[in-house]
């Protein structure tokens, strides 16, 4: 079995990067940081957290407001994306380390209080109680959370979870995150924002990615029936498949 660190490295290989001529992107992030900034959060010339930071997507235009931005995630192999996107585009202001956040010694990092907002987006590394406790601990003013909201659509990867015994559901995100909240007492804000993308790849590199969800989802992929499953969406070898989702983002403030 594959541990969480293997199997995040293994799709930062198509995992999205930060790429400042995908305007859409670019415009989807900006605009999420916007609401985050709409509720107070401030994010200009402070230093910031980000965690569970990926190939840097959000990292990288954190980095073009902030003083400096800290980004750590659980695989070595996204932060080596991360670094590589870093000399690219010239940023000084970015500094990473490959870290599990659910298992990270804030301490022992020296992080108390060392940052003036926390961000997580889009990462499995933020869920429970103790997940968001460390985020405040971490943080001196503001904690931002990124996560799944509502919906989440796409009929080729339904398929494939339906014909292994599965069900294409919503990943924990911002409807189980509420309840960690209210248990804790923190109040939040909580705006949602509609999100799509398209994939493309052969035929091959689709059936990966494919088994890559079924193993995330604790399923033993089988290609053979990935393979013909894929044969109904292949055109010259190619398949172009949809996501439609929904993303909440959430924020708090910290108390002193």
């Amino acid at each position: 079995m594959k541990t969480k660190s293997q199997l995040w490295s293994q799709k930062a290989k198509k995992y999205p990067i930060y790429d400042e001529s995908d305007l859409d992107d670019m415009k989807t992030i900006r605009n999420v940081i916007k609401i985050a900034e709409s509720h107070g959060v401030e994010i200009d010339g402070m230093d910031v957290l980000d965690i569970g930071s990926g190939t840097g997507r959000y990292s990288f235009n954190l980095a073009k407001k902030a003083k400096l931005v800290q980004v750590t995630d659980v695989s070595d192999e996204m932060i080596r994306i991360l670094e590589e996107t870093k000399i690219k585009y010239g940023f000084k202001n970015i500094f990473s380390s490959v870290d599990d956040w659910n298992e990270i010694s804030i301490a022992g990092k020296k992080w108390s209080k060392k940052f003036d907002t926390a961000w997580a987006a889009m990462t499995s590394a933020v869920c429970t109680a103790e997940d968001i406790l460390k985020m405040n601990e971490c943080s001196k003013k503001w904690c931002v959370c990124v996560a799944w909201g509502r919906k989440r659509d796409n009929a080729l990867l339904a398929e494939i979870m339906k014909s292994h015994g599965g069900k294409l559901e919503v990943p924990f995100g911002t409807n189980s995150l509420s309840g960690e909240f209210k248990k804790l007492g923190i109040k939040h804000t909580l705006d949602y924002v509609e999100n799509s993308w398209e994939s493309e790849g052969e035929k091959a590199e689709v059936a990966s990615d494919m088994a890559w969800h079924l193993e995330i989802n604790g399923f033993k992929p089988d290609f053979k029936i990935i393979n013909k499953i894929l044969d109904g969406y292949s055109e010259k070898n190619r398949i172009v498949h949809k996501t439609s989702m929904e993303m909440g983002i959430m924020t708090w403030k910290i108390k002193n």
